[in-house]
């Protein structure tokens, strides 16, 4: 098997990946059958609406509101897990843990725990205490 990094994404280094991490999210769909913010069938409409979605959360890395981890196998997206930062006054120790997606051929292999992992580290040193 491959080995895995989980990497920062940065949308200037990493846009390419985006239609990775959007296949990634319809297989675990089809898959699981659990609806992760879109359900089944996937249509070229939805799948317009998907890729829309994922461009929206990487301005928003862009912009310091989101913090998305990418696990990669190879040049293969095995996994994403994302942090959206709360940007209230009262809230710049929070931020909640969204999208854990880990790909059907990665499962059972710990990655889902490495990514909760490295997401709580991620947040910690961004001063987000509780996730």
């Amino acid at each position: 098997m491959t080995t895995v990094e989980i990497i920062p994404f940065d949308p200037a280094q990493h846009h390419h990946l985006l239609p990775s991490i959007v296949s990634l999210h319809v297989d675990a769909i089809e898959q699981d059958d659990v609806p992760l913010r879109f359900h089944a069938p996937f249509t070229a409409e939805k799948r317009a609406r998907m890729t829309a979605f994922w461009e929206q959360h990487a301005r928003q890395v862009a912009e310091g509101q989101r913090i998305t981890l990418v696990a990669l196998a190879g040049q293969k997206v095995a996994g994403v897990v994302e942090l959206a930062l709360s940007d209230t006054e009262t809230g710049a120790f929070r931020a909640e843990m969204e999208m854990l997606i880990v790909s059907p051929s990665h499962r059972r292999l710990g990655l889902a725990t490495r990514l909760l992992r490295e997401a709580e580290r991620v947040g910690a040193e961004n001063g987000r205490t509780l996730l």
